[in-house]
């Protein structure tokens, strides 16, 4: 159920905290895959998302 508090509840007009914190939250991002998936998996996994944006970019 959702109801109407009529009240901000949420302000994306002024960065958000992802935006805000983009690197640190990549960076968290590839410690927590490395743990679980491995370094070198992880790691490659990256290299290949790295060539893929730069055969396909987006618009």
């Amino acid at each position: 159920v959702i109801y109407n508090t009529r009240k901000t509840l949420i302000n994306y007009l002024n960065e958000g905290m992802t935006t805000r914190n983009r690197k640190a939250s990549l960076r968290e991002r590839y410690r927590i895959m490395a743990r679980h998936y491995g370094h070198a998996s992880t790691l490659l996994h990256h290299i290949w998302f790295i060539i893929r944006a730069v055969i396909h970019p987006e618009k």
